[in-house]
C-alpha cells in the first residue's frame, strides 16, 4: 500500500510578503528597487493599476504636504525656461563630483510630468555634458556609481524622455553596473568578464514594448526617433 504524499507547507501571501519586503530592504540598492518595481507594474490588469493609482495618489499627497517646497519644486522642473537656466548654472563634470548635484537631477526626475518632454531632453543635455562614458573607468566610488545607476534608470524609464534618449540610457546603465561590479572584486583577473546584470539587456532587448505609447507602431517610432 502507498503512503500518502506528505502535504506542502502552506505559505500564507502575508508570510510571502514579509520575505520580499525584507529582500528589498537590505538586498537591493536604490536603482534595483525601482527595476522591481517596474516590473511589478508592468503585469498589472487595468483595475489594479487604476487601484493602485488612488492608493499611490494618497501616499503623493501625504509626501507632499511635508515638503514646504514640492509645489515650487514641480513647478520649476516643469517650467522650461526655469529648468534651462538651473542646469545651465550647474558644472556637468559636478555629476560625478558633487553630491548634491545628483540628488538635484534625482529630484527634477521625480517630478518631471510625463508631457515635459524640453524640460527632460535639458537634463538628458546635461547627462551627455558629464560624459559618463568617457570618465567610467576613473570612477571608484561605489556610492557614486549607485546614485549614477538611480539617475540613468530613472531617466531610462520616464516617459517624457523620448525613444533614442531612452535607449542610450539603458545602454549606459549596463556600462555602470559592469564597472560597479568590477570595482567589487578587484582580486579577480582583468581578463575575466564581469556577466552584465540581467534585467537590463532583457529589457533593451524589449524597449519598444516598453516604451509604449511612445512607439506604439513604427511610424511613431521614425518621427520621434528624427526629432
Amino acid at each position: 500500500m502507498e503512503k500518502p504524499e506528505a502535504a506542502l507547507p502552506v505559505t500564507s501571501v502575508f508570510e510571502t510578503g514579509g520575505k520580499i519586503r525584507e529582500w528589498m530592504d537590505t538586498g537591493l540598492d536604490n536603482h534595483e528597487r525601482l527595476e522591481i518595481f517596474f516590473s511589478l507594474l508592468n503585469t498589472m490588469t487595468n483595475l489594479e493599476v487604476r487601484y493602485f493609482h488612488t492608493i499611490l495618489h494618497s501616499f503623493m499627497g501625504r509626501d507632499w504636504q511635508s515638503v514646504v517646497e514640492a509645489q515650487e519644486l514641480i513647478r520649476r522642473t516643469n517650467d522650461v525656461f526655469s529648468m534651462r537656466e538651473s542646469y545651465d548654472s550647474m558644472e556637468p563634470l559636478s555629476l560625478l563630483t558633487n553630491e548634491m548635484t545628483r540628488n538635484q537631477v534625482l529630484l527634477d526626475f521625480s517630478v518631471l510630468h510625463t508631457l515635459s518632454t524640453s524640460c527632460g531632453e535639458i537634463i538628458c543635455d546635461f547627462l551627455e555634458k558629464a560624459d559618463i562614458p568617457g570618465h567610467l573607468g576613473r570612477l571608484e566610488d561605489g556610492q557614486v556609481l549607485s546614485d549614477l545607476l538611480m539617475i540613468i534608470n530613472m531617466g531610462y524609464r520616464h516617459p517624457a524622455l523620448r525613444f533614442h534618449r531612452r535607449l542610450r540610457l539603458g545602454q549606459l546603465a549596463v556600462e555602470l553596473v559592469n564597472r560597479r561590479t568590477a570595482i567589487r572584486t578587484p582580486s579577480v583577473s582583468k581578463k575575466r568578464q564581469f556577466p552584465k546584470w540581467r534585467t537590463f539587456p532583457v529589457l533593451l532587448a524589449n524597449s519598444l514594448r516598453y516604451l509604449d505609447p511612445i512607439c506604439s507602431t513604427s511610424d511613431e517610432f521614425s518621427r520621434d526617433f528624427d526629432r
